[in-house]
């Protein structure tokens, strides 16, 4: 289940982050100068976002793990959390629906909020056997 909606996150919101990256007005407007722009900044941006949000989301619990032999973590959630909210920043105001109740939309800000206050709490009660604190690095590496 928890693969289901890290995909499901990943498809449904990945595209739109990677062809926002590859809008040459958003890099002329927010680092003026670039010269020699080209379609694959857009690629590159997204993947080193993808990437660097999984380094960024794993080190802290491989830290805070590091003396029990029995915590295993797989998968790349926190890249998941950190490209949902790249586009809740860049789509503040798309409407948005849990997937557990549809037909009732949500803008992506108060979305965003919900995430990072469900993530924490998840992750102080512990024992659900998922890396909660992987998806909140992860989403401060998206901010």
């Amino acid at each position: 289940m928890h693969l289901f909606f890290n995909m499901y996150v990943l498809f449904g919101f990945g595209s739109s982050v990677e062809q926002n990256f590859s809008n040459p007005q958003l890099w002329k407007s927010n680092f003026p100068g670039i010269e020699g722009f080209d379609g694959n900044a857009g690629l590159l941006s997204f993947a080193m976002l993808y990437i660097l949000g999984i380094v960024f989301a794993t080190l802290p619990s491989i830290r805070k793990h590091r003396d029990n032999p029995n915590y295993y973590s797989l998968g790349a959630s926190g890249a998941v959390s950190a490209v949902l909210i790249v586009y809740i920043i860049m789509f503040p105001q798309n409407k948005l629906s849990f997937i557990f109740l549809p037909g009732i939309p949500i803008p992506a800000f108060v979305m965003g909020a919900l995430f990072f206050a469900f993530e924490s709490y998840m992750n102080k009660k512990g024992n659900s056997g998922i890396a909660h604190d992987a998806h909140l690095y992860g989403a401060l590496w998206g901010l």
